[in-house]
């Protein structure tokens, strides 16, 4: 193969990606990685072990309404959670690639999920809180560094 064909064809595969991206946005994604991986492993382990008081309250009133075994209701959430995972990580490669859509995205379930803590947890544990700790603080610190200088102005070209 020729170099100025390599050349080409390297050129089409980077196409895709915006120039010049700065350092805090690669930052920014491996904290939503971090985030994707939090979420998805601990709500399997959740889910297999058998939950938190909250996530046995949902499931107990579930089984109120609907006749499903547990073992069919386990199998279901963890694959709910490998769904949740995966547009997730589908998510993170767009904002990588620049896209705005993407980094709103995580904003507005950002700001879903903390209406959610705060409204739906009046009965939670202290484990659940410490729970929320690496859920959100890796969130916000993805969202800083997408929201503020140079990520926001790398978005904004």
């Amino acid at each position: 193969m020729p170099i100025d064909e390599s050349r080409k064809e390297a050129s089409n595969l980077t196409s895709h990606v915006k120039p010049d991206k700065p350092a805090t946005i690669d930052h920014a994604e491996w904290a939503l990685w971090a985030w994707t991986a939090w979420i998805c492993l601990f709500g399997i382990y959740q889910t297999l072990v058998g939950g938190s008081g909250s996530d046995k309250a949902i499931t107990d009133q579930f089984q109120s309404i609907i006749e499903v075994p547990p073992e069919t209701l386990r199998t279901t959430i963890v694959a709910g959670y490998g769904l949740a995972g995966a547009s997730m990580a589908w998510v993170v490669i767009k904002i990588g690639a620049g896209k705005t859509w993407a980094r709103r995205t995580v904003l507005v379930s950002f700001i879903l999920e903390a209406l959610w803590a705060a409204a739906g947890q009046t009965d939670a544990s202290v484990a659940d809180f410490l729970a929320d700790v690496p859920d959100f603080g890796l969130q916000m610190y993805a969202l800083y560094l997408l929201y503020t200088r140079p990520g926001r102005q790398w978005f904004g070209k």
